[in-house]
């Protein structure tokens, strides 16, 4: 059953994990077929983890809370079914927490909602709206992938969509630092997409990582 564990890395390739911390598992009826696709924002000295919670009810988005990733905090459900992809925003804007998911009502793009409380709760939603791709989405879902990173210029969001020809690619957003519901610019062409296994260089073909034969950065 999907669940999660903590690993690290001190060079950011290889990774190791240590036993001594504790894993995550699903627990209840919302969790009953497990959790997965987590995603993690760090708020002061707190760890907030966004994940998908899964069972027959649905899919729905369930948050964790921890400060030394062995004491786990609960706080349940803040996303109903069918809701997923969520990434908080690593700090307050206008006085709210603002959180990137994708409800099953807006199959084609993603949106904010925000909680002037506490990053436990998510109050109103808007769709994200500006800049469109010059490499089309269509009806195929458009997904956050992780947490926005503060720059000069805006939140830099990393997503991920396909077309209907399922044509997988990862692009990049840049949302107003006030308004993160506003798209200023994407990504002209995909930053990264999946290749035909056919043309697969030779090197990628003999690696041991799975993912490389599908991947390539586009420059």
């Amino acid at each position: 059953m999907s669940h999660f564990r903590l690993v690290a890395s001190g060079d950011g390739i290889n990774f190791a994990e240590d036993r001594s911390y504790p894993s995550m598992f699903g627990q209840g009826e919302l969790e009953s077929y497990g959790i997965e696709d987590c995603r993690v924002a760090q708020i002061g000295e707190t760890y907030y983890l966004t994940f998908t919670k899964v069972s027959e009810h649905g899919v729905g988005v369930g948050l964790r809370s921890t400060t030394d990733w062995r004491n786990i905090l609960q706080h349940g459900m803040i996303l109903p079914p069918h809701n997923k992809d969520c990434a908080i925003f690593g700090e307050q804007i206008g006085g709210k927490y603002y959180a990137l998911h994708r409800p099953a009502a807006r199959p084609s793009a993603a949106t904010t909602s925000g909680s002037p409380n506490r990053p436990t709760s998510c109050i109103g939603a808007a769709p994200l709206s500006g800049a469109q791709p010059a490499w089309p989405v269509g009806q195929r879902p458009c997904r956050g992938r992780g947490r926005p990173i503060r720059t000069p210029a805006g939140w830099l969001e990393i997503y991920h969509g396909a077309n209907g020809e399922h044509r997988y690619c990862l692009g990049a957003l840049l949302l107003d630092l006030q308004q993160p519901w506003k798209v200023l610019a994407r990504s002209r062409d995909p930053i990264m997409e999946r290749l035909p296994t056919t043309s697969a260089p030779a090197s990628s073909q003999t690696s041991s990582s799975p993912m490389a034969t599908w991947w390539t950065a586009t420059p």
